[in-house]
């Protein structure tokens, strides 16, 4: 799909989400995403982690989706971060 989408000289930057449980997706999507876009769940601590893993690719990064207290994940700690 990048490939296509990449064809019709597209104006607008390419993503398409990261999925943690899913390592070969992800290197696709690391590798041709012009931004990267990410879920994360974790508390705060494990969401900078990822953040700073993130990082590394050198490209601007959209957290998508976020929060879930049961999993200590909390609008006023992940915010923050």
């Amino acid at each position: 799909m990048f490939a296509w989408a990449r064809e019709t000289n597209p104006d607008q930057p390419l993503t398409s989400g990261l999925w943690h449980d899913h390592p070969l997706s992800n290197e696709v999507m690391l590798d041709n995403s012009d931004v990267v876009t990410f879920h994360d769940y974790d508390p705060a601590d494990k969401l900078e982690a990822h953040i700073e893993r993130l990082e590394r690719t050198g490209r601007p990064l959209i957290c998508t989706e976020y929060m879930a207290r049961t999993r200590g994940s909390l609008f006023e700690t992940s915010l923050p971060a």
